[in-house]
This record gives C-alpha cells, sequence and structure tokens, in this order.
C-alpha cells in the first residue's frame, strides 16, 4: 500500500472541471489523476480499460491490483447530456459499453449499449454541468488501489469547499458530494487486505444516492449509498447493501454509531437488501483514509471541534492530528478528516 496523492484544481498544469454538455468534467480529472498525472503529480497507478469517452460517453479503468473497474457513462442524448456521468464498478468490460457483473446501486449494469436516463437509481453527483452555479473546484486523493473525489456543487458547495473552518450543516455536505472506488482493507478471505487484495473486492460509496436531474436526494444518508462487487458471503456479484460510518448520520443504524472508535470510516453489510432494515450484518472492511472526529484522540467532541477547530482551508491544508497528516472537510453535520499516511491505506 502506497501513501495517497493529493490532485487539486489549483496545482500547476491541473485539468480544469469543463463546464459543458459533454460532462467532460468527471472524465478529465479522473483520467488526469488516476492515469496519466499532470505537472508534476505523477498519476496514481491506475489504467485504462476503455476510453471512449468523447464519441459516446463510456469511459472505465482499474486499479493497479486489478481487483474491479469503475466506470462512467454519460448519454449524449438531447435533455440529459447536460448533467454529469453516472458511475459503476464491474468485474471486466466486454466492451466500452458491456460491464460484466456490473452494477449502480440497485441498479444491474450489464446490457450492451448503456441506456439510462438521469432519475434512476445510480451512482452520481446529481448536478447539471452548465449554469452559473456551477462551482470548477475538485480534490482527488488516490493511490493504486483507491480513489476519493470530492467537488463542491453550486454556491453551497463551493461555500463548504473553501471555508476555515469547515461548515457543519445539511446544505453544505450536499453541496460538497465526496465519491469513493477501489478496493478496501477487508478481514474477510474472499476480499483480502493491503498487498493482498483480491479479485472482487472493489467498491463504489457516495455521491448522492440517485441521479435525479436537478434536484439530488441528501447525498450520503440513504439506505444504499454504495455498490460492490463481493458482500459478506463471498458472493460476485454482491446483492446486500450497507451503510458506512462516519458518513451515514446514523438514523438507519444507531446501534453501530460508535464502533469506529479509534479506526478508519469502515463497511458493514445488511442482513437484507432491504432499503428499511435497521440491523448491519458484518463488517465488510476499511475505507481507506477515512477518519471521522470520534477517531482522533486530538478531537473531543464535534462541538469541541468546530469552536477550535485545527485550522486550515477545508480539503485543502495539511494538519496534524494524532502525530498524523490529514486534510479535512464537513460530512453530515461533522467534520471528515482524510488521512494522506500510507499506513491509513
Amino acid at each position: 500500500m502506497g501513501a495517497p496523492t493529493v490532485y487539486s484544481w489549483d496545482d500547476p498544469g491541473a485539468p480544469a472541471w469543463i463546464s459543458n454538455a459533454n460532462g467532460m468534467g468527471m472524465y478529465e480529472v479522473l483520467h488526469r489523476c488516476l492515469v496519466t498525472g499532470y505537472g508534476n503529480k505523477p498519476a496514481a497507478g491506475w489504467s485504462v480499460v476503455f476510453d471512449e469517452f468523447a464519441t459516446n460517453g463510456n469511459y472505465s479503468v482499474t486499479n493497479g491490483p486489478k481487483t474491479g473497474v469503475f466506470g462512467l457513462y454519460h448519454s449524449r442524448e438531447s435533455g440529459v447530456k447536460g448533467y454529469e456521468p453516472i458511475m459503476y464498478v464491474a468485474e471486466a468490460m466486454l466492451a466500452a459499453d458491456e460491464a460484466i457483473n456490473g452494477r449502480s446501486f440497485l441498479t444491474a449494469i450489464s446490457q450492451t449499449g448503456f441506456s439510462y436516463s438521469y432519475n434512476i437509481t445510480a451512482h452520481g453527483i446529481g448536478y447539471k454541468a452548465t449554469g452559473g452555479s456551477y462551482s470548477p473546484r475538485w480534490v482527488v486523493i488516490a493511490n493504486d488501489r483507491w480513489c476519493w473525489i470530492i467537488m463542491p456543487q453550486a454556491v453551497l458547495g463551493h461555500n463548504a469547499f473553501n471555508a476555515n473552518p469547515p461548515l457543519h450543516n445539511a446544505d453544505a455536505w450536499a453541496g460538497c458530494p465526496v465519491v469513493g472506488f477501489g478496493a478496501i482493507n477487508s478481514p474477510l478471505a474472499a476480499m483480502g487486505a493491503g498487498d493482498n487484495v483480491e479479485f472482487g473486492n472493489f467498491h463504489l460509496i457516495g455521491g448522492s444516492s440517485g441521479v435525479g436531474l436537478v434536484y439530488p436526494s441528501q447525498v450520503m444518508s440513504g439506505a444504499m449509498p454504495w455498490s460492490g462487487l463481493r458482500d459478506d458471503t463471498g458472493q460476485l456479484p454482491a446483492r446486500h447493501y450497507c451503510l458506512i460510518l462516519p458518513f451515514s448520520l446514523g438514523v438507519r443504524c444507531p446501534e453501530v454509531q460508535y464502533e469506529s472508535q479509534l479506526i478508519q470510516a469502515v463497511l458493514y453489510s445488511y442482513g437484507s437488501s432491504s432499503s428499511t432494515a435497521a440491523q448491519n450484518g458484518r463488517q465488510l472492511g476499511r475505507l481507506p483514509g477515512l477518519y471521522s472526529w470520534r477517531d482522533l484522540h486530538d478531537i473531543q467532541s464535534n462541538s469541541g471541534w468546530a469552536v477550535n477547530h485545527p485550522g486550515g482551508l477545508t480539503w485543502r491544508d495539511e494538519i496534524i492530528l494524532d502525530e498524523r497528516r490529514f486534510i479535512y472537510g464537513p460530512g453530515g453535520f461533522k467534520p471528515l478528516f482524510m488521512s494522506l499516511e500510507a499506513a491509513d491505506w
């Protein structure tokens, strides 16, 4: 496991978030950060599976150990082409538009020729790539196994992204979506961890709980905030859905709100696929680099942290907590911390 690289919109040579009707923002940023690098920033160590984004809106990449595929699809149809791409995971790709055991939330992605509308249950960032309220800010934190991408949407997200201290309220959080994808660190033999990560250990979390054109649902507070290739039974593809901590507001899993003490945020599996289930199943693993305020000795409470914050711009400036380097940002009324230490990835 290698230390992550932090990529930012204001690095020399960094790609702009292109606000046009071809959805190039997410594609351009991820391609440059993960695959090609830019300026003096090396690529994170991912490779292209298919790149036909410019012509038909299809793009897919795999991580260093090739445990799965992350894909983007952006419709070129009139009426929806102005919105950012939907995201999915898959075992592999038979063609640029044909996934093997692909899924995005409850939506199976296996057919030839993706033809989704943008009001389905799928991962996305849920806003339009044109218009005066669109913000070009972004940060990517990635190594060759996992990637986080944070981007503000509209004015609220832009303000949250540049706040010091971060804004702790629902509007700021919903306006600054976080998406993560790749291989988690799992104690399960079916998934593996670290340098021994197994094929099928590939997950996609975050964003909006649907791409609902102008009005996405609340970020990360629904019952199905991730898609995975393997679940707690070792099945491929996964048929269970999870909540994660500390992104979740805890309303669906109050009994495990504090189980992430002093470790990275953990990914849990539901005991069933019901979207109303209140009980969690097995712990699948830990999400690379992600901590909540509960996990850090230096931050004793959310209210205390809001007053005695360590300083620095949201998602930008490095801080030292528990003798480790972090950057931080808003999350579900509470601060999130992204570790920059190799041991946490």
